[in-house]
């Protein structure tokens, strides 16, 4: 009996908990629509301002309505330069019109606000092309002035006369960089860099930010230069009268030492000259790598790779490959080559393979031998 008493009392618990939820949001709901009736109706954006179309302004509508327009006075009272009319704070809004041209990805003419530098009015302009002068930019003023801006030296160094405001119908012409250098190495900032004032090699360490922690200083700086179409490397003693005796020319590679390859040997062969643009003429600019190697198919050119290189750089000869090659140009003609010889772009390099490892000519010749011993055995055993 104890039982079916309590089952009831629970259900009726049951029950009765979501009916308590819907009486409650029924008198929610009714409560907020009187509170809607009392408001009134929506306000018109048509009559503007209050309910009824007064034209008075809303609390925090700062200017009268009539007509659904809002009725702006004369001058700003607040905000803008006493005595500023309307016509003039709009010819304001508009801002200033500057023609940006030369060695930028965008040329063009470009509306600009009246607080922009000229390096946000490049970068407007899709930033500088590949080979755009940085640290030799023309502002050219409307009144027939021009201002050289650096603006490497604006971002390195924080100064704010080579990156200028600009102001209405000026010309920001980019020309192409010239001197460039790269230094590479246990420098803070590895970069290329376009040289302007600077002249020697301390200059340019000093440009670079310096030494870092993992300059080896009892090892040479090697600076990689060009002479004639020959590539040469000089040696310069980390010691101050020596680096600022020494001249900087275009096209040099600054090799920093570290201690981490202290008393490894490189080839200093590098991939371009800096200001350069290595560009192959040729239709495939790839090489191939076909036979008995481990992993066939299309290498990436480069000028400093051998036949014996481009095999290394597929996996090496499998067990099948033979060390005889032959080459096939692109042109179709078929040599044969040596390990040392040079490779051309779009040239296929071909590696002999046998048939069978010899591994496997072992196998082959042990079933034989193993398939006649037991002929051989049969034979015997018949003729008994």
């Amino acid at each position: 009996m104890q039982r079916i008493v309590t089952l009831i009392l629970v259900t009726l618990m049951v029950i009765m908990a979501p009916l308590s939820a819907v009486g409650q949001a029924s008198r929610y709901r009714v409560q907020t629509q009187s509170e809607d009736i009392n408001m009134g109706p929506p306000p018109s954006f048509r009559s503007g301002g209050q309910p009824g179309g007064t034209g008075q302004p809303y609390p925090g509508q700062p200017y009268p309505v009539q007509g659904g327009i809002p009725q702006l006075p004369q001058s700003i009272p607040s905000g803008g330069a006493a005595g500023t009319t309307m016509g003039e704070a709009t010819m304001m809004g508009m801002g200033y019109q500057v023609h940006v041209l030369g060695e930028v990805m965008k040329p063009g003419t470009y509306k600009v606000a009246a607080s922009d530098r000229v390096s946000e009015v490049v970068n407007r302009a899709g930033g500088l092309a590949q080979n755009g002068s940085e640290r030799n930019i023309e502002l050219r003023r409307k009144d027939g002035g021009v201002t050289h801006v650096d603006l490497l030296a604006f971002k390195l160094f924080g100064k704010l006369d080579q990156n200028p405001y600009v102001t209405d119908n000026d010309t920001i012409f980019v020309p192409l960089r010239k001197n460039v250098i790269q230094v590479v190495g246990a420098i803070k900032r590895p970069d290329f860099y376009e040289l302007k004032n600077e002249k020697t090699l301390s200059d340019v360490v000093e440009l670079s930010g310096g030494f870092n922690a993992a300059t080896a200083m009892k090892e040479p700086i090697r600076i990689i230069r060009f002479k004639e179409g020959e590539k040469t490397v000089e040696e310069v003693p980390i010691e101050k009268d020596q680096m600022q005796q020494f001249a900087i020319l275009n096209g040099d590679v600054v090799v920093i030492p570290n201690i981490v390859t202290k008393g490894t040997k490189f080839d200093y062969n590098v991939a371009s000259i800096p200001g350069d643009q290595v560009f192959y003429p040729s239709y495939e600019d790839r090489v191939f790598v076909l036979g008995g190697i481990a992993f066939p198919g299309a290498y990436e050119f480069s000028p400093y790779y051998s036949v014996n290189q481009y095999i290394t750089l597929a996996g090496g000869m499998t067990d099948r490959g033979k060390p005889k090659f032959r080459l096939i140009s692109i042109d179709g003609k078929n040599k044969k080559v040596k390990p040392s010889d040079r490779v051309n772009p779009g040239d296929t390099i071909v590696v002999k393979q046998s048939w069978m490892t010899p591994a496997s000519w072992m196998s082959f010749a042990l079933g034989i031998a193993s398939f006649g011993l037991s002929a051989s055995a049969t034979i015997i055993a018949i003729r008994k």
